[in-house]
Order: structure tokens, then sequence, then C-alpha cells
């Protein structure tokens, strides 16, 4: 008889803990880090304070990493995660698991706006948050890992970047 940690998938532990940091960026941590400095001292120093919020287009600050960072985090873990489905699962049961992840991302990402329920089409905005952007970016990421091989995802990849006018 097998134990259950022998039917469960493998998860890898530094994507995990890196996902975790991010979360704990995202949901207010370091604004809880300050404020716990500012029990034991006057001010906490003027370095932290400013990796805590967005710079005005001046320099950099770690506030500014928060959502490359979960980009990057589900870039990673794809490849791994697909890997387990890719040829134990018809390939349209992964395309199904793709499009509710793509489509609960996208509402959620509505949600965060705080337009969803307005019904007012001029408040709404399709592609305006993290949370779209990481939709979008796995739904064409998916369909990369699915249907390219490594030299054409890399390829596609190229190509991503110059369509965004960076150079």
């Amino acid at each position: 008889m097998s134990s259950l940690s022998d039917t469960r998938p493998q998860r890898i532990a530094a994507i995990d803990a890196l996902r975790g940091f991010d979360m704990f960026f995202l949901t207010g941590g370091l604004a809880l880090v300050v404020a716990g400095i500012n029990l034991f001292y006057d001010r906490s120093p003027e370095w932290l304070v400013k990796h805590s919020t967005h710079v005005a287009w001046e320099g950099f600050a770690a506030w500014d990493l928060v959502m490359p960072l979960f980009l990057f985090i589900v870039g990673t873990a794809m490849p791994f995660s697909f890997s387990r489905r890719i040829g134990s699962e018809p390939l349209w049961k992964i395309y199904l698991k793709v499009a509710r992840r793509v489509v609960v991302l996208f509402l959620l990402g509505m949600v965060v706006q705080g337009n969803l329920l307005s019904f007012e089409p001029s408040k709404m905005s399709l592609y305006c948050n993290t949370l779209q952007a990481i939709a979008s970016g796995y739904l064409i990421a998916a369909i990369c890992l699915l249907h390219l091989s490594v030299r054409w995802q890399v390829a596609a990849t190229g190509g991503c970047w110059l369509c965004t006018g960076w150079s």
C-alpha cells in the first residue's frame, strides 16, 4: 500500500519560499516590519522606509520588484507543473485548467479594481493590474510550452520583448 506522500506531486521549496516572500511584501509585510522597528526606535532607517514604498520614477526600490517577481515565479513553476501533466492528461484537459486559471485571475483583477459590480463600462478596465498581467502572461506561456520547442520558445520570448519597445 502506497502512502499519501507517494501520490502527491513533489513541490519545489525554493519556488514556494520565493512566492511566500513576495506575498509577504504584497500584503504589507514590510510595513509591518517598519512598524515593529518603530515600536523600539524613534524612526526606522531611511533606507528601509525608501524600499517599502513606490518611488516617483527616480531610482529603484524593493517594492518595485513585487509584480515582476510574481511573473517570474509563475514562469518558473510552469515547466514543472506542465511536465507532470503532458503525456498523462489529454491536451484539452490541460487547456481547461489553463482557461480556468486565466478567467479566475482576470475576474479577481476586476474585483481588485473595485468596479466589477458597478456595471458601468466606463469604469471597468479589462487590463490594468498585476493579476490580469499574470493571466495574460500565463496564457501566452502555456501555449508556448505546450506547442513550441525550446528554440521557438526563446524566439517567442525575444519577439514579445521586442514588441514591448524596449531595446
